[in-house]
């Protein structure tokens, strides 16, 4: 049986949340839909995991990341990484620093599929008070 890990989860249209799970391919991939990709967004301790097939598999819009403009389908897990890059658990500075990445950095967004391209509302209810700002991507 594997160490179970700490993680952090960005659902689609919903705030993170802090969950336990076994140190195991097995249990990413459960949560992410199928096959993982590791994405960079900054040169952070932590590591994102995605459905390397989000987009293709038409699994429903995450959050919008400016710094390599593109949208991440389906959820994203973040992880900890010891020196050799293998999984650990996230600490309680990387845990508040996921979430203040999921909710402020990289908030949830309301998202449509128009065509080849995919329409952003990075404001969407959840932050009344401001202007939405839209922006249009081409699917790569």
């Amino acid at each position: 049986m594997s160490e179970k890990i700490r993680i952090v989860v960005a659902e689609p249209g919903k705030l993170p949340a802090v969950s336990f799970i076994s140190n195991s391919l097995k249990d990413m991939q459960q949560i992410v839909g199928g096959y993982i990709e590791l994405f960079e967004t900054t040169e952070s301790e932590i590591d994102l995991f995605c459905n390397e097939e989000g987009k293709l598999i038409n699994l429903e819009c995450n959050r919008f990341f400016p710094e390599i403009q593109d949208i991440i389908c389906g959820p994203i897990i973040a992880i900890g990484h010891d020196e050799e890059g293998a999984s650990v658990s996230l600490t309680d500075e990387q845990i508040q620093e996921a979430i203040r990445m999921f909710t402020v950095q990289y908030p949830p967004a309301r998202f449509a599929r128009i065509g080849n391209g995919i329409l952003i509302d990075p404001n969407w209810d959840w932050k009344p008070d401001t202007t939405a700002r839209w922006y249009f991507l081409e699917e790569k």
